[in-house]
């Protein structure tokens, strides 16, 4: 069902006295409120990106234009669509404990298609992530990494067949998915980094026993968070550079030469991941999700989830310049 959605746009001003001894920070972001519970936010093939709600509504997002669907389910971690031959829409969603889900948008309604069940979970398993490829869609769930080929199969990729996750259905969550160029695809998971080679099929494990919760590519750069560390490395797992971190991060991203590292109640920036910045945010951001930040090229803002309002962060805020974005109020 598609619904009107009203957004009210806040732009975020810090204001401080006369004194620049009490000045404060902030991302210089513009809030756009719409009033329900977010969980994750992703970019669709044609510029335009759509927004997971904690209670299974979507949001699609195109420049100031919001368009809401309803789909019943529980919570969206992932949303990616294609075009089909009759001309509706084909949307994939990643849902918590309703699996990974086909589904069609028909004359502005979501229609259910097929939810793919997995070995002893069925349906009943969360899809945290999922990347489209040539070779079919890899999906990462709370069991392992599946794969839907294209003749609609779907089955278990890791771990291995004679493992307890297959054998007896233990969990092995995968967190996150991020293609390296066409050749590999990178899964952040409980037990180590894998590298999946999109040709051959071959699948490597990287930092084998460490909790790797988050992975992305950037260039040549694989970065993976374990711990307190990021780890920047070649694709091939040689050390590029190791940050230690006095804190646990829980996401990472980069503009340009500019590091966004997420903590619990803060975002801290580098420009150089030697000298750091704290911003405090102002609200809080979904914490079960890793797809929560993402690039928006045609505004040059970053697209950020907050628990119940999405912000556009502009690239160029001049961290670094004037120590963050702030309005002097004297009186």
């Amino acid at each position: 069902m598609l619904k009107k959605v009203y957004i009210i746009i806040i732009t975020s001003i810090v204001l401080y006295g006369c004194s620049d001894s009490n000045q404060m920070k902030t991302l210089g972001e513009n809030e756009y409120y719409i009033g329900e519970r977010l969980a994750s936010v992703s970019a669709d093939a044609d510029s335009t990106f759509w927004i997971g709600g904690e209670s299974g509504k979507i949001w699609h997002v195109d420049g100031n234009k919001v368009s809401a669907y309803i789909t019943g389910t529980d919570r969206i971690y992932k949303i990616a669509t294609r075009p089909n031959a009759s001309g509706d829409t084909t949307c994939w969603l990643g849902g918590r404990n309703s699996g990974f889900q086909k589904w069609r948008l028909h004359k502005g309604k979501m229609q259910h298609e097929q939810t793919y069940g997995i070995l002893f979970k069925d349906k009943e398993y969360s899809a945290y992530d999922f990347a489209i490829t040539p070779s079919g869609i890899f999906v990462a769930t709370s069991q392992g990494l599946y794969l839907q080929r294209n003749d609609n199969s779907f089955s278990l990729l890791y771990p291995a067949l004679d493992s307890p996750t297959a054998k007896a259905g233990m969990p092995h969550i995968i967190y996150n998915l991020c293609p390296y160029q066409q050749n590999y695809l990178f899964a952040a998971s409980i037990d180590g980094l894998l590298r999946i080679d999109l040709k051959s099929g071959k699948i490597l494990r990287l930092h084998k026993g460490e909790k790797v919760q988050y992975v992305t590519v950037y260039g040549d750069e694989v970065c993976s968070l374990s711990g307190k560390r990021i780890y920047i490395e070649d694709a091939s797992g040689k050390s590029i550079k190791t940050i230690d971190l006095p804190f646990i991060p829980r996401f990472y991203y980069r503009v340009g030469k500019v590091h966004y590292i997420l903590r619990s109640h803060s975002m801290v920036i580098s420009e150089d991941l030697k000298h750091f910045i704290t911003i405090p945010l102002r609200r809080d951001f979904p914490k079960g999700c890793h797809n929560i930040l993402l690039p928006d090229h045609r505004s040059e803002t970053s697209i950020f989830i907050t628990d119940n309002a999405f912000w556009r962060i502009p690239f160029h805020s001049g961290y670094f310049n004037n120590k963050g974005i702030v309005v002097s109020a004297c009186c």
